[in-house]
């Protein structure tokens, strides 16, 4: 489905204001159309924002059955958005992850309460596959 702009901005200004992180995340899947598999691979050395035209090497998709070799395509970004994920990535690696949830301990010390679950990265959220693994065992019943 395609949203309207205003719709979209006014969805990426909500997830700014829950988290920075999350806003990112947000901002990142609006303008490129990336799935979220494809956004948890983004790392730092992706982001190519000392061009004129920046832009995120965005891994492929590993959609369908069987191995998949990940390669990356250029997908280009506004320099806003280039500007935000430059402020966020400090000195870290060039194979670290590009977008990462807060630690617990960063959310203490901004004044939230803590969170009730542990937080983990982006990547780590269940896949489809592990969902749909659950629902089978599930009805399969006792065995």
């Amino acid at each position: 489905m395609i949203l309207p702009e205003t719709a979209v901005r006014t969805i990426i200004g909500k997830a700014n204001e829950q988290r920075v992180e999350f806003g990112l995340l947000v901002e990142v899947a609006a303008v490129t159309g990336a799935r979220m598999s494809q956004r948890a691979r983004l790392e730092v050395q992706d982001l190519q924002d000392g061009r004129s035209d920046p832009r995120l090497m965005m891994p492929s998709s590993r959609k369908g059955r069987g191995r998949k070799k990940i390669e990356r395509g250029p997908v280009p970004i506004p320099a806003g958005l280039a500007t935000k994920l430059r402020s966020i990535v400090n000195d870290r690696p060039l194979g670290a992850a590009l977008l990462v949830k807060p630690s617990p301990e960063a959310q203490h010390a901004s004044g939230d309460e803590p969170a009730a679950r542990p937080r983990v990265p982006w990547k780590k959220i269940g896949s489809l596959q592990t969902l749909r693994a659950g629902r089978r065992s599930h009805r399969a019943g006792p065995g």
